[in-house]
């Protein structure tokens, strides 16, 4: 017989939805087999159980194909008949095996599908000539020490033939009182005998004789031959039983096999009972071996490789006390290798292997028809009539907790997410656990449950020691609060790890510099660095820039400071806070909101945005240089924001000429100018009072005579940003109402009064166009309430930084490159759009990239990259805006560099 080898198909690996929401073991019916997520696995056991049969039949070719006739000395006729189902908890082994069990039921052989898998080639099926009696899975992880596997073995053949006499209407229904089966019971009180006989340690009880023990005690290590007398007796009667075998005609139609089935093999480590010896793995795969390896039957054990090793060399340890650990794993390797054959291991697919070709790779099916429908808007706006559709098991997990929670994670990462379940238990415990019911849903009940669900199966399950006593603390504390501390705890840890570094002598050590270098794309400034190892007095502002990019660095062992937190602890914060921000987003907790964003959501990671900016410096005639995307200003601000303004200088020139048609032309052109510069500061203090953006204008004669306008903020601290403007647009009247003030005092000075000052600021102010965007899409101009998702878009800027820019660029590129980084962000948005929109319901797909590109900050500064189309009246006005705000920008970026390269050495980042 040979095996047709075109049987085995090469679909991708499906599992329906309906048995992903099913507790327990996952069982396919026969239907199921070339659908099946395991199908693969199917096949390879069917050309396996074809392979064991041929070799049986090659032992008995000399006889009959029935096993009358087997050899008396089973020790000499072993066949490798154990087909060996491996794999990690959770992998499906289990569900794999028992799924095939039932394949093999004489009930079940006569399916298309069951022929189709084990069918050979030759012109005929295998079935043909064989058929299989499997007894029911022996669970090998709960026997008890006082429990021997051969006796439940007999047990459940002993119940099966049982079973067959006591079927109304079987055809064994009148084999009761024949002398065939009286002799096959009595064969069953023998082995039995013989199996309790060699487990019996005790004493000899009163008048006992000695020599009929050892008499029993002989015949008992004949086990497998009797043992196997036994199971050609059992097959005959369940052939005769089963009608495959035709009186007065031999040989028989179809050869039976006994099908047993031991799962969790690796887990049989009773504990023993006082004064008897220890049993486990060792033990069970000896007795497997010496009793089970004969012809006529078929041997299935599902476990995991490693564990079995494992406690394989603990017993071998304990038996021979090895010193020498090679040596215990040479014994292991040599004794499992005996055993169970190599050729003969289905090993469970690791579905999150990346290697595997995108057709081997876990697919949800999700029918119109089923019962669990987790995207039901879906088939309302199908047009083409699908039945069902397809998704991947990452995809199904993140629009399944979007559609049901509203929470979106990132969706576009390389690497292996963290509600990314992969393994087909855990994925199928997680989907039950946070599986909503209709009445869960009418209560809101879901964020108590992904929340209750984070904070303790995360925390149980996921950390260990330390950690998990840590981040259960965290949890208690309001999340405001929380961030507090877990930055501060990052900090500490970190600035401890960097006093204890060695080799520094003032320098990096060569490695140190390298990592940098590796880390970041560039070899960063020593001096600097030097300086943020001391920098415990100027980190005096908090911020969720800060919390990101610090959670950023607490798992990376850089620059000789050690890590602070497992991968796992950093997830776990990182899915915190991707539950919470959400709900207090959904609920409009601006006030909290505002307390966990505080003064940046990019914090010191905006820095490594943007190449290094070169500014001459001309007093000394040198050129310095640094990076500059955030910045905490702390004393004397009003220093670096004295900004010659070209356009104030007209402004002022036409107030003197009276042409009051070119003024308002300007001013209209001044007032979003001044008031998108100012939306790239935070936190503006004044003698350590929060104060407003106090703008001034001053005169100022240069040397050659000329006067030059300046525009100057008059706080003395601030906190500067390429990404405020998400801070100041969360709360667009707050920050109006700091600004106004001061804005329609410089206006009155160019205008006749006051009231036309404030009517000016009121129409050309960006407040209007802020209003709109707010009512239309709320007020998150980038995500940031999706902590995970912002965090990620955030590290991948950092390490996208060398593929987009060059390493310096002059202050004049520095708006430029800004853009280009608003722009990445975009893309970086519509990337998360574009994955979630198929799937999810009208009213839940996110509008992450329009919602950005919306916000007047963008839609003025990137003027011109922008996909929408505007009037060109309007793209007239906004570029010369942005002119202004160039106007502004670039000599405060150049003084900045200049003022702190000459004062203050070395620029210190946010």
């Amino acid at each position: 017989m040979e095996k047709n080898g075109g049987s085995v198909q090469s679909a991708e690996r499906v599992l329906k939805i309906d048995k992903l929401f099913t507790e327990g073991v996952i069982l396919d019916s026969t239907d199921e087999i070339e659908q099946s997520l395991m199908c693969r696995e199917y096949h390879q056991a069917g050309e396996m159980v074809y392979q064991i049969v041929k070799r049986n039949e090659q032992l008995h070719s000399c006889g009959s194909p029935g096993w009358e006739r087997a050899p008396k000395n089973a020790e000499t006729e072993k066949v490798e008949n154990i087909i060996s189902f491996v794999g990690e908890r959770g992998m499906g082994k289990t569900s794999v095996m028992r799924s095939f069990i039932e394949f093999l039921t004489y009930e079940n052989t006569g399916r298309e599908s069951v022929k189709s898998l084990l069918k050979t080639g030759g012109g005929r099926d295998l079935l043909d000539s064989v058929y299989f009696v499997p007894l029911r899975c022996i669970d090998a992880s709960v026997l008890k020490s006082s429990e021997d596997v051969m006796e439940i073995i007999l047990a459940r053949m002993y119940r099966y033939v049982r079973e067959l006499i006591e079927e109304p209407g079987g055809q064994g229904a009148g084999m009761a009182d024949r002398e065939e089966t009286r002799a096959l019971f009595r064969q069953f009180e023998q082995v039995y005998q013989a199996v309790m006989t060699l487990n019996e340690k005790s004493a000899f009880e009163p008048g006992e004789s000695a020599l009929l023990r050892l008499q029993s005690l002989n015949s008992s290590f004949s086990l497998a031959d009797s043992f196997r007398a036994l199971v050609e007796s059992f097959l005959k009667f369940t052939a005769e039983s089963r009608g495959c075998f035709h009186r007065g005609c031999n040989p028989y139609t179809r050869t039976p096999y006994l099908v047993i089935a031991l799962d969790d093999v690796d887990r049989y480590m009773p504990d023993p009972m006082k004064g008897e010896p220890r049993k486990g793995v060792y033990t069970l795969l000896g007795q497997i071996d010496e009793y089970l390896k004969i012809p006529g039957v078929l041997v299935l054990m599902a476990y995991d490789d490693a564990l079995l090793k494992i406690n394989c060399r603990t017993y071998i340890k304990e038996k021979y006390q090895f010193n020498d650990e090679d040596a215990e794993n040479n014994q292991v390797d040599q004794y499992l290798t005996k055993i169970i054959s190599a050729r003969q291991k289905i090993y469970m697919p690791n579905l999150a292997w990346k290697d595997r070709m995108t057709q081997n790779r876990l697919q949800i099916e999700i029918e119109k028809a089923s019962r669990n429908q987790p995207f039901p808007e879906v088939w309302e706006g199908s047009k083409n009539g699908e039945e069902s559709f397809r998704l991947p098991a990452k995809d199904f997990t993140l629009c399944y907790l979007a559609e049901q929670y509203g929470c979106f994670f990132d969706a576009v990462g390389q690497k292996k997410h963290f509600f990314e379940e992969q393994n087909l238990r855990r994925l199928t415990d997680l989907v039950l656990a946070l599986q909503l019911t209709d009445e869960e849903k009418k209560e809101d009940h879901g964020y108590s449950k992904l929340i209750s669900y984070i904070y303790n199966h995360f925390r149980s399950a996921v950390l260990t020691g330390q950690e998990a006593a840590l981040f259960g603390e965290w949890m208690e504390k309001w999340v405001d609060r929380r961030s507090y501390d877990i930055i501060n705890y990052i900090r500490s840890q970190r600035a401890e790890s960097g006093k204890t570094r060695e080799n520094r002598n003032g320098k990096k050590s060569l490695d140190e510099r390298i990592s940098d270098f590796v880390s970041s794309g560039r070899e960063k400034d020593e001096s600097s660095d030097e300086k943020k190892e001391e920098r415990t007095e100027t980190d005096w502002r908090y911020s969720y820039g800060g919390l990101l990019y610090n959670l950023y660095q607490s798992t990376r062992v850089e620059g000789g400071k050690k890590r602070v937190f497992s991968k796992k602890m950093a997830q776990c914060i990182l899915a915190s806070y991707s539950v919470v921000l959400p709900h207090l987003a959904e609920n409009d907790e601006v006030d909290l909101l505002k307390k966990v964003m505080g003064s940046s959501i990019a914090g010191r990671w905006a820095n490594s945005f943007l190449p290094r900016v070169v500014a001459q410096d001309r007093s000394e005639n040198r050129l310095v240089s640094a990076q500059i995307g955030a910045y905490d200003f702390k004393k004397a601000l009003a220093a670096y924001v004295h900004i010659p303004c070209a356009s104030a200088g007209k402004i002022e020139m036409l107030h003197q000429n009276h042409k009051k048609t070119e003024l308002i032309t300007e001013i209209s052109y001044l007032i979003p100018a001044i008031e998108l510069f100012s939306m790239f500061f935070t936190r503006l203090q004044k003698g350590n009072h929060d104060c407003g953006y106090d703008w001034e204008l001053k005169i100022k004669r240069e040397e050659k005579g000329k006067d030059v306008c300046i525009l100057a903020m008059t706080a003395d601290s601030a906190c500067f940003n390429i990404f405020n403007f998400v801070v100041n647009s969360f709360d667009p009247d707050c920050f109006f109402s700091q600004i106004h003030p001061s804005l329609r005092a410089l206006i009155g000075r160019w205008t006749e009064g006051i009231g036309e000052a404030e009517k000016m600021v009121s129409n050309f102010s960006l407040k209007n166009e802020y209003k709109k965007w707010q009512k239309a899409y709320g007020r998150f101009a980038m995500p940031f309430q999706h902590f995970d998702m912002l965090y990620n878009i955030m590290k991948r800027q950092q390490n996208n930084l060398e593929n987009r820019f060059e390493r310096e660029i002059e202050v004049k590129g520095f708006l430029n490159q800004c853009v280009e980084v608003y722009m990445n962000i975009s893309e970086a948005l519509k990337e998360q759009d574009d994955f979630y929109k198929e799937y999810l319901s009208d009213g839940i797909k996110p509008k992450f990239q329009e919602i950005y590109e919306a916000c007047p900050f963008i839609k003025c500064v990137c003027d011109g990259r922008l996909k929408g189309k505007r009037v060109k009246a309007e793209r007239g006005r906004m570029k010369n805006v942005r002119n202004v705000l160039e106007d502004l920008l670039l000599p405060f970026i150049a003084n900045f560099i200049i003022t702190e390269k000459t004062r203050r050495g070395p620029l210190e980042p946010l």
